[in-house]
């Protein structure tokens, strides 16, 4: 979480929301008829603390990533830039390592918001097993979430390669936010920040879809569970 302008943390909360929040508890107390759930509200959250006051610090992907494994995390959602502007750097190596050597862990990371005027190589991350995702509009936000944001960052890679991967809405995006109590308030926000929870809520279910055995008679098999692969998980996304 950063330190924003409602002077608490609310980034992170905000992007986690998108995940995993849930709108109630799902007991008699509390019901509500709108769709205002993350995408996969009953999955548990890991939070690895790699900011400090000037920003982000990452630690290597080993450090980070094992201890997710370690809860059990297998899908990581990063909303926050990491690259230098569409080149292939050490952070997204190590992160390409990473995902190589452990083939059931997928990783996801926002794009970045430098689009705006149609910027190509604007790109923020351009790792290779990473899921990068731009952002689309949203439902009912001017032309709706088939077309693009016009912050969102985008491709190719200096390299040559399409980049990114995947676009999710990330226009007008309410989700989770801290409030004076000790309850959740809403908060509406825009960036990749944004939709690359979005995908990242996405990968779990599908995750959660071969290991509940659900392929590929579409019923829940005992038989048929497996862990999926990190690149089986982004093949189906893709």
């Amino acid at each position: 979480d950063k330190l924003g302008i409602l002077g608490g943390d609310f980034h992170g909360t905000h992007c986690s929301g998108t995940i995993a929040g849930k709108a109630c508890s799902y007991d008699d107390s509390c019901f509500s008829s709108s769709n205002q759930d993350g995408n996969a509200p009953e999955a548990k959250l890991a939070v690895y603390d790699c900011g400090n006051n000037s920003g982000v610090s990452p630690d290597s992907a080993t450090k980070m990533f094992t201890i997710g494994i370690k809860a059990k995390a297998y899908v990581h959602s990063a909303s926050w830039v990491g690259g230098s502007n569409r080149y292939y750097s050490y952070l997204e190596r190590d992160w390409d390592r990473f995902q190589y050597s452990n083939q059931h862990y997928q990783a996801v990371m926002a794009a970045g918001n430098s689009g705006r005027g149609d910027t190509a190589m604007s790109l923020r991350n351009a790792g290779k097993n990473t899921i990068v995702v731009c952002a689309s509009r949203n439902k009912d936000d001017g032309m709706g979430e088939s077309y693009i944001a016009d912050f969102s960052s985008m491709g190719p890679t200096h390299d040559g390669r399409i980049k990114p991967d995947i676009c999710a809405p990330g226009k007008n995006i309410k989700s989770a936010v801290n409030s004076s109590s000790r309850q959740c308030d809403t908060y509406t926000n825009s960036g990749t920040s944004m939709a690359c929870p979005g995908v990242a809520g996405a990968a779990l279910l599908v995750r959660q879809y071969f290991m509940d055995g659900f392929y590929p008679s579409g019923t829940r098999q005992k038989v048929d569970r497996f862990t999926p692969s990190g690149s089986l998980i982004k093949a189906v996304i893709l």
